[in-house]
């Protein structure tokens, strides 16, 4: 009978701490947005694909202390039927257009970021 004992605790502190599954960190559980830098502070109030220097796409918590940077010229969107639109959001666009950029009503903040992204890219 000890000797069952001592096994199940043995066992006991082997399934403790050690044997936990790792934590991951809160990175990985925000929603994904796309952190959209404005050529100007007068673009970034409109809100328009106009004036886009930069977007990336990133999770929201990382998105939230770059915009604090530079605030006047950030801003955090989501696109889309299930973007995000809670705090830190600053737009949230349900069925984004841009025929001229090639965004259609349907698309994902994923997929109108990388056209974003791009739009800013060959602009430099």
């Amino acid at each position: 009978m000890r000797t069952a004992m001592f096994a199940l605790a043995s066992c006991a502190l082997l399934a403790g701490p050690a044997a936990a599954q790792p934590q991951g960190n809160a990175y990985g559980q925000d929603p994904r947005v796309c952190l959209v830098t404005f050529e100007s502070a007068a673009a970034a109030t409109t809100g328009a694909d106009t004036g886009v220097i930069k977007a990336q796409y990133l999770p929201l918590s990382i998105a939230m202390k770059l915009e604090a940077k530079n605030d006047a010229t950030s801003n955090i969107f989501t696109y889309g039927a299930t973007g995000f639109s809670g705090t830190g959001v600053d737009f949230h666009i349900a069925a984004p257009s841009d025929p001229a950029l090639g965004i259609t009503a349907g698309m994902t903040t994923q997929q109108v970021c990388s056209i974003l992204a791009a739009y800013g890219e060959s602009r430099d």
